[in-house]
């Protein structure tokens, strides 16, 4: 059951409304800001520490401040980058330091610009004085143009395209990824599955050829099946896009392991548009084209216009130039042939030319498990069974005017109708040519992230490591779903008895929660964001696993803003005596202990950055933080401990993704 906020949520939208109702003379402002690192790529990872006080005579209401990145000063010429929740401040309140992060979009133009700063851009708070809203930062951002690709995605996403088609069907989709979200591609892994030229024979071991060549760690990539005996992709001339899905299945298996192996991750999400989807079941529902270890390592199948129960549409719906009536991919797609025979590939049947038969002659051949014989008895793929730990979803195509997306009925799009895996569902009504909208559902960037969506129970949560920073989005939920709540889970597995920290960033809602479940699922914590934009927590935790749930009421707008988080175990280390660490960040550590009512930590830092120094107690309780823009070489930071009575305290220090941790021993 999840822990439902309905009631705690509707008091402080009362309250937020009763001090917007009086509350006339707020005044927000911008008192600082830091952009790091100054000199940075397309792709990486820019962090922006602010502050916001509210410099008017009465208390302000929530609110939210955006963020751009501009080649100008002018906010009509930048990038929105994303709008994030501010929280009600006191006349004279500030929020204190809040760390926005995410990297630079593609579409940021290369060379000098601006990061651009909004305050309460909707206009949701009256102001005493609306003219100190804007604000630029003073230094410069220098933008290259190399592309530096960062992993943000709890897993990277393999796009996998239909019948007759290519990678290239993806192009819409995924810039706008890039240009909205930053989001890196790492190439595209080709596959030939006519290798030796021959359509009228179906034999795998000389029909299948991998011709991926380098890719990179990033956040997806796509996998392409027009590809010619050669190498060539994009113009294949021997149906390698028109190729039995079994073999197809087969290069998934490639595509996992590629990726795998690439990004260091230990699962993927497949994404599959129309065949695709039903490339991606077949590696999933054939145990003998798993990984070596014996696992599918997928986290996630996601399906767009996919013919579950297949498809008869007569050169599939039309939409689709220069598809072979006769090719082995129409044949494993139609839930029946012209002899009334049930479809074999999908619902079992015997390789015979009797049942199997085209609509002029019969299919170039029958060998539909590609082993190099007919006449064998085949298993549909949906009579296997599916596995069960992971999650689905699937986008079904309506209101064409032929029958759900003019390619595909909407039931046998829906593959709840053959089997019970609690698929989200999706429907997607699109523009298109002539009621064909089957080929436009790849391009729909919202129904794609309302399929891509976070798993929201717990069991499927996506496992993360500590301190790895990674990106979330509250959206839609789909038809049917047991909550209107979007609830986003994820798992950690704890080495060590400590306090878990979780940082939260860019928060969009201000009713965004978090909960922590231990692997019994009982709370061991729970709370709101109260409109902050970023939240900072330590949870005791013992060793084990753990999950971490981010959550929130979606609106208009938060899936085009995603949220970013941390989970770092544990800040406490008690074991430890730094003298000089090896992580090429920090270097030789200097600071007395035990100290009374002062003490300096010293430290050589190799590259100028945003560091971030916080004490704690032993219950994990902030004491004090320290966020400073410092510089290459040796640094000191004084603590002012005279007010904290003798014991064990612990200090974390972060900078560039990496955390130190160690204990210091007040003595009076």
């Amino acid at each position: 059951m999840k822990n439902h906020y309905s009631y705690y949520l509707m008091v402080v939208l009362i309250f937020s409304s009763f001090i917007s109702a009086f509350g006339q003379n707020a005044d927000l402002t911008l008192i600082s800001s830091v952009a790091t690192p100054i000199n940075i790529n397309t792709g990486e990872v820019l962090n922006v520490t602010f502050k916001v006080q509210n410099i008017g005579s009465s208390a302000s209401g929530l609110s939210h401040v955006a963020f751009y990145i501009s080649p100008t000063t002018n906010f009509g010429d930048g990038v929105v980058l994303s709008v994030v929740s501010l929280e009600t401040l006191a006349i004279g309140g500030n929020t204190g330091d809040i760390i926005f992060t995410y990297p630079v979009p593609y579409s940021v133009v290369p060379g000098n610009n601006y990061v651009l700063i909004s305050i309460d851009p909707y206009n949701t708070v009256a102001e005493s004085n609306e003219a100190n809203n804007n604000f630029y930062s003073n230094s410069i951002l220098n933008v290259s143009a190399n592309i530096l690709p960062s992993q943000t995605l709890p897993y990277p996403i393999i796009f996998v395209h239909g019948l007759n088609s290519n990678s290239e069907t993806w192009n819409d989709l995924l810039i706008t990824f890039q240009n909205y979200y930053g989001w890196s591609y790492g190439g595209d892994m080709h596959f030939c599955l006519n290798q030796d030229a021959n359509t009228s024979t179906g034999e795998l071991t000389n029909d299948y050829y991998d011709w991926t060549g380098n890719l990179y760690p990033a956040d997806f990539y796509r996998v392409n099946f027009d590809v010619n005996p050669n190498g060539v992709p994009f113009n294949n001339t021997v149906e390698s896009n028109q190729s039995a899905i079994y073999k197809q299945g087969v290069a998934i298996q490639s595509a996992v392991n590629h990726v795998l192996q690439t990004t260091g991750k230990d699962k993927v999400i497949l994404v599959g548009h129309s065949m695709g989807g039903l490339a991606s079941r077949t590696y999933l529902q054939n145990t003998n084209l798993w990984q070596s270890d014996g696992k599918h390592h997928v986290a996630k199948l996601f399906t767009n216009g996919t013919p579950h129960g297949g498809s008869n549409a007569t050169s599939f719906g039309g939409g689709l130039g220069g598809t072979n009536e006769l090719s082995e991919a129409i044949r494993d797609l139609r839930y029946s042939y012209y002899s009334g025979a049930v479809g074999a590939y999908l619902f079992g049947g015997n390789e015979n030319t009797t049942d199997i038969t085209g609509a002029i002659s019969n299919f170039c051949n029958i060998d539909v498990n590609c082993n190099g014989q007919i006449g064998d008895n085949i298993t549909g793929l949906n009579q296997k069974t599916i596995p069960n730990d992971l999650a689905y979803s699937c986008v079904i195509g309506v209101g064409s005017g032929l029958g759900g997306d003019g390619v595909v009925d909407a039931a046998r799009a829906n593959l709840n109708n053959y089997f019970a895996v609690s698929a989200d569902t999706f429907e997607l009504i699109t523009p298109g040519v002539a009621g064909v909208w089957h080929t436009e559902l790849p391009k729909q960037v919202y129904g794609n992230i309302k399929g891509i969506d976070e798993p929201y129970e717990y069991v499927q949560g996506y496992e993360v490591k500590s301190n790895e920073l990674t990106f979330g989005l509250i959206s839609e939920q789909s038809l049917g779903a047991p909550y209107v709540i979007d609830y986003d889970d994820f798992k950690i597995n704890v080495s060590a008895a400590g306090n878990l920290n979780i940082k939260a960033y860019n928060i969009p809602l201000s009713n965004y929660q978090i909960d922590v479940l231990d692997v019994s699922l009982n709370y061991v914590y729970s709370g709101l964001s109260n409109g902050k934009s970023y939240l900072d927590i330590n949870v005791p935790v013992n060793q084990g696993v753990y999950y971490v749930e981010f959550s929130g009421t979606p609106d208009a707008s938060s899936w085009y803003y995603p949220y970013a988080f941390k989970l770092t175990y544990p800040n406490t280390v008690t074991n430890i005596e730094i003298t000089e660490t090896t992580n090429k960040v920090f270097q030789n550590f200097n600071y007395p202990n035990p100290f009374d009512n002062q003490t300096t930590i010293s430290f050589n830092l190799l590259k100028s950055d945003l560091v971030t120094i916080k004490f704690y107690d032993t219950q994990g309780k902030t004491i004090s933080m320290i966020a400073e823009q410092m510089k290459e070489g040796q640094n000191e930071v004084s603590f002012d401990a005279s007010n904290l009575s003798s014991g064990v305290y612990f200090y974390t220090i972060e900078s560039g993704g990496v955390l130190e941790s160690n204990k210091l021993t007040v003595s009076k």
